[in-house]
């Protein structure tokens, strides 16, 4: 697996398939990752914007191809050091539907707290608001066991 950042196709990937993006798609991104497969077609993408550059919270939108493997130990750190590192962000938010118990698992793995948000998309399309402090990021268990929240340190 690899990793395309900024790469053309990762935002059009993620607005398809997240109909509130279909037509809009991302005019604030600020980056973008791509997770690749050996034969490089594109399994994933994560777009991250600015919600506020002054208060140093960023926004992280994911897709993925359904069925295929792409959440690893290394995507997680990427992932993360990409705000938290790179960017110097002190909190990361992600919305996410409310029936998604998939997501909302792994979220919950990874050390979000969550807020339930009613109607947000709809008269029945409620959605969590899914945040990340550095802190919490920090405390998680990937970043205690394998050290993603050190510079230049490598999943094990």
């Amino acid at each position: 697996m690899r990793y395309a950042f900024d790469h053309p196709t990762v935002a059009p990937f993620v607005a398809q398939m997240i109909p509130r993006f279909r037509k809009r798609g991302f005019p604030h991104a600020v980056t973008s990752i791509g997770v690749l497969n050996n034969d490089d077609e594109l399994l994933a993408g994560i777009i991250y914007s600015w919600l506020s550059a002054e208060g140093g919270v960023m926004d992280i939108t994911v897709a993925a191809l359904p069925g295929q493997t792409w959440l690893t130990r290394e995507t997680l750190r990427v992932m993360f050091a990409c705000p938290f590192l790179h960017w110097s962000a002190q909190m990361v938010t992600m919305v996410i539907d409310a029936d998604d118990q998939r997501a909302l698992r792994q979220l919950a793995a990874a050390n979000f707290s969550m807020i339930r948000l009613p109607r947000m998309f709809g008269r029945n399309r409620d959605v969590v608001l899914a945040q990340l402090t550095k802190e919490d990021w920090e405390a998680s268990k990937f970043c205690q066991r394998y050290r993603h929240h050190l510079p230049n340190k490598k999943a094990a």
